[in-house]
């Protein structure tokens, strides 16, 4: 299932990895260009039509490139008729001229005949090259187009780091999740405040059911203020996905994983349970753990827990320990793990509930009370971030009780986006003015940037903790 997709014109122009340099003349040799391994006659897709020149044409003539046969030269004639071009003589201005005109007119056959024409016409040019591996990714042709690309950063090693960006949403688009994560860390690791490969990342992470990691790079996005409504709605529940969630296209579950979240999203543990089976990955067996707990098999549970150490990275291990721990009578080593478990996410209003459990075990009423009023509040977020689904008008009233106890919750980060978020609605509502949606969004930009030089961003640990003593 494809990740979030963009046209290819929108990936050819000011996308963050599109050519951090100016590609044309970058390079001199040759670059070896594989052929069409899925391709009828011609080297044209099998669904389209071909003329004798060999160039693909739609059985529709309304788009602005046509193109004709005079003998053995072929031509191509704007729509408006003002320029002409011999294919065999034009130049590569007008090859690429030719090749973006059909792209704009949907005419992807005749856009990938032309651009193979380009490069057997000049193979060294590699802005020629990097647009037709854009056009064979556009025909689901993802291998070749990141061959050509990796082969072309040799060439051009000033612009590694952007076909890098580019071939790992081409391998995401594969379903090469594993490759495509390992290019977007390269990626960060020279370009760490780069908000697009944090939107790519965090959403890949996201759809594969890897919530707690993409919460981080959404956790980034948040501190500058470039924060889509999916990514902050996903904040504010990790442990499983929302119900009905797997419905959007943005939100499918790309791997058993992320299923199985969504599974006890939907409130189906015998799913989940069924999903994680042949999982052996330990947040898998971490989650497996923590859904036999909640079903009363601490037995099973143990036994998985048991073979994986997974401290310091996952809250599904350490709530699960905390669990296991309480029913043991090991208050002491339940309270490391309970407190473990909710630094680790603090959105998570059943680790609260058993913090409050642990804590009555310890003699610390207090903290007890403040961890059941806690779960109050995380499970009333959840249940608010439940209904703002798309860009219902209706929306605003959910939206603004959200921001009150996200304000409760000292989430302030979380409240800067919802607030830039409800701006939007106001707008499509007609209740203020684009202008004033743009005052009011600079307006939340600078208490977010004061908030950031205060230093005053996350709350205190003792506040997470509900004053919790170890």
């Amino acid at each position: 299932m494809p990740l979030r997709r963009l046209s290819i014109l929108a990936a050819i122009t000011p996308m963050f990895w599109v050519l951090a340099v100016g590609l044309s003349g970058c390079g001199e040799s040759s670059l070896d260009i594989p052929e069409p391994i899925s391709a009828g006659p011609n080297g044209a897709s099998s669904d389209s039509q071909t003329n004798p020149s060999g160039v693909s044409v739609s059985g529709e003539q309304d788009w602005p490139v046509q193109t004709e046969t005079s003998g053995t030269a072929t031509s191509a004639t704007l729509r408006n008729g003002v320029r002409s071009f011999d294919l065999e003589k034009a130049t590569l201005q007008e090859l690429r001229e030719l090749t973006l005109r059909a792209l704009e007119s949907d005419q992807e056959d005749v856009a990938f005949q032309l651009i193979r024409r380009a490069v057997a016409r000049f193979p060294s040019d590699t802005e020629i090259v990097y647009l037709q591996a854009m056009i064979l990714a556009e025909r689901h042709r993802f291998r070749e187009s990141v061959l050509i690309l990796d082969e072309l950063a040799a060439k051009v090693p000033q612009s590694r780091i952007a076909f890098l960006g580019q071939t790992a949403q081409w391998c995401g688009e594969a379903g090469q999740f594993e490759e495509a994560e390992k290019r977007y860390r390269e990626v960060l690791k020279a370009m760490p405040d780069e908000p697009q490969v944090h939107h790519y990342l965090g959403q890949m992470l996201l759809q594969l059911g890897r919530r707690v990691e993409a919460h981080r790079h959404f956790s980034y996005l948040s501190r500058i203020g470039d924060i889509n409504q999916d990514e902050l709605r996903s904040m504010l529940l990790l442990w499983k996905a929302f119900p009905g969630d797997a419905e959007s296209s943005r939100l499918v579950p790309l791997s058993d994983l992320a299923w199985a979240r969504q599974s006890m999203g939907d409130g189906s543990a015998v799913e989940a349970l069924s999903r994680l089976q042949e999982i052996q990955t330990p947040d898998a067996i971490a989650f497996a753990a923590r859904i036999q707990l909640f079903e009363g098999d601490f037995a099973s549970a143990e036994k998985l827990l048991g073979g994986i150490e997974i401290l310091g990275t996952n809250p599904d291990y350490c709530l699960g320990r905390a669990m296991i721990a309480l029913n043991r009578g090991k208050i002491d080593e339940a309270l490391q793990f309970i407190s473990r478990a909710v630094s680790l996410d603090p959105s998570d209003a059943e680790c609260y509930n058993q913090m409050a459990l642990i804590a009555k075990e310890a003699g610390q009423e207090d903290v007890a009370n403040g961890a059941r009023e806690r779960v109050k509040l995380l499970r009333k977020s959840v249940l608010l971030g439940q209904r703002l689904v798309g860009d219902d008008g209706e929306n605003r009233k959910s939206l603004a009780e959200l921001i009150v106890v996200l304000e409760q919750l000292r989430r302030p980060l979380e409240v800067f986006g919802w607030r830039s978020i409800d701006l939007v609605y106001a707008v499509n509502a007609g209740s203020i003015s684009d202008s004033v949606a743009q005052e009011r969004f600079e307006a939340i930009g600078r208490e977010r940037n004061a908030l950031l030089r205060s230093g005053d961003v996350t709350p205190d640990p003792s506040f997470v903790l509900c004053g919790l003593r170890l």
